[in-house]
């Protein structure tokens, strides 16, 4: 994340996430991120700091996110200053659930699936919120 402060900010009030470490490692910095009460995932945001030139921006990355209410959550993303390419929407490609997609700050995407029909068919691995 080449805007640290930015980012943490951004995934803890935008997203809802909170830090629960942060871990120093040689050349590079993890900082962990859950959900309130979550159980099984983590967001890690890596700092380096070993002198390499790294691109941070626009890169393949897509998080998927589990949601109650992904509208309301596209709201707030927008708001806090990130991108809602497609409102969450039932989708009838994905047998009808309600999905969404939009884009942090750094370009990397993020996809907003309800929670109670999240399955095989949209997302295979989710953090439930």
């Amino acid at each position: 994340m080449q805007d640290l402060p930015t980012g943490l900010k951004f995934y803890q009030e935008a997203v809802g996430m909170e830090r629960q470490s942060t871990l120093r490692l040689g050349g590079w910095d993890e900082h962990i991120l859950n959900f309130p009460g979550a159980e099984g995932s983590s967001l890690v945001l890596v700092n380096w700091h070993d002198g390499k030139t790294r691109e941070y921006k626009d890169v393949p990355v897509k998080l998927v996110f589990g949601l109650q209410d992904p509208v309301a959550f596209a709201k707030n993303l927008a708001v806090k200053g990130g991108t809602v390419i497609q409102e969450p929407a039932p989708r009838p490609e994905v047998g009808g659930a309600t999905v969404g997609f939009g884009r942090d700050l750094m370009g990397y995407l993020l996809e907003m699936v309800k929670l109670s029909q999240l399955g095989g068919s949209t997302a295979s691995n989710a953090t439930k919120l």
